[in-house]
């Protein structure tokens, strides 16, 4: 049974809906996936989203994991002269940048006579409720698919993200991988110098690419961070901020300036190294909410390290 002031908020909203206030395309994706907290309004549960990337040829599914809060803006107020930043959910419902409100399911739902639902019998009224501190009421609006949610541009972002076909690092190396060059061999004792190799816009960025669905369009940013070298001779793995500096014959036995592992191998062997590239990937949208995503990505090749013998000539 709706009571007087929820039948005069239906027709308020049926009113603004008439005027075109709300007439605003709505988000639809088959597949719904969180980042951050679950969201109890939309049906989510998982915290990533996994997307296909090509590495040596190969796809491999990777995930990308949500990296701080997702971050909801709304042009009811501004903050230092930029649109001012709510909760993306609130017990109201999760934040709709195209409506400027906390939309959820209305419960109960109105009678299919209600104006609310302009005639139509498929689909949900919903709620859309003024951020805390904005004087005005909540009114009550149609939609066939659920409003826009953080989720939603996540999983968007993450479609943009597979546009742009990142891959993991090429590995440069001094000495040379045995993958690149079998008959190399590094000397014991000698520092070893780690670097990207001719790094390009897929594999250390900054790489950018946008994706639209439904009227929403989610613009991302990816760049490497940091790379996570593990040398494979048990020592602890060496994080460099850098893309790292290449070797050249003329830097002797001189120890890398910026990412390079001192004092090198101890013992002779072959070693697995594994390079481990960290990209932040920063999303803005149309419907202002935007966030940062981060992805990992691994590429491995062996070296090779002998000892350096003195050789004996006889009559010297």
């Amino acid at each position: 049974m709706l009571t007087k002031a929820r039948e005069l908020l239906l027709c308020l909203g049926f009113l603004v809906t008439m005027l075109g206030l709300t007439a605003q395309p709505a988000f639809a994706e088959t597949t719904v996936v969180c980042t951050g907290p679950a969201s109890s309004f939309n049906g989510c549960s998982s915290g990533t989203v996994t997307v296909v990337i090509t590495i040596d040829d190969q796809a491999v599914e990777t995930s990308l994991s949500s990296e701080g809060a997702v971050v909801c803006r709304t042009t009811w107020g501004t903050t230092a002269g930029q649109p001012m930043v709510v909760p993306c959910e609130t017990s109201d419902g999760w934040w709709s940048g195209i409506r400027n409100c906390y939309v959820k399911a209305s419960n109960p739902q109105p009678p299919l006579t209600s104006p609310a639902w302009q005639g139509q019998t498929t689909g949900k009224i919903y709620d859309c409720t003024l951020p805390t501190g904005v004087a005005g009421p909540m009114i009550m609006f149609w939609s066939d698919t659920p409003p826009v949610s953080t989720a939603q541009v996540a999983q968007l972002a993450a479609r943009a993200v597979q546009t742009l076909a990142l891959t993991a690092i090429d590995i440069g190396m001094a000495p040379t991988p045995t993958s690149l060059d079998p008959r190399s061999i590094g000397i014991v004792g000698l520092p070893n110098w780690m670097w990207v190799k001719n790094p390009s816009t897929r594999t250390y960025g900054p790489a950018v690419g946008s994706a639209s669905s439904g009227g929403v369009t989610v613009t991302v940013t990816a760049k490497v961070d940091r790379v996570t070298w593990t040398m494979g001779d048990g020592t602890a793995p060496i994080v460099c901020t850098t893309s790292g500096t290449p070797y050249a014959a003329s830097y002797g036995a001189a120890p890398s300036p910026d990412c390079g592992h001192t004092p090198g191998y101890q013992k002779q062997g072959t070693y697995q190294v594994t390079a481990d590239s960290h990209w932040t990937i920063t999303y803005t949208s149309n419907v202002g909410i935007g966030g940062t995503l981060a992805m990992n990505l691994t590429r491995s090749s062996s070296i090779t390290v002998g000892e350096l013998q003195a050789a004996v000539v006889p009559g010297r």
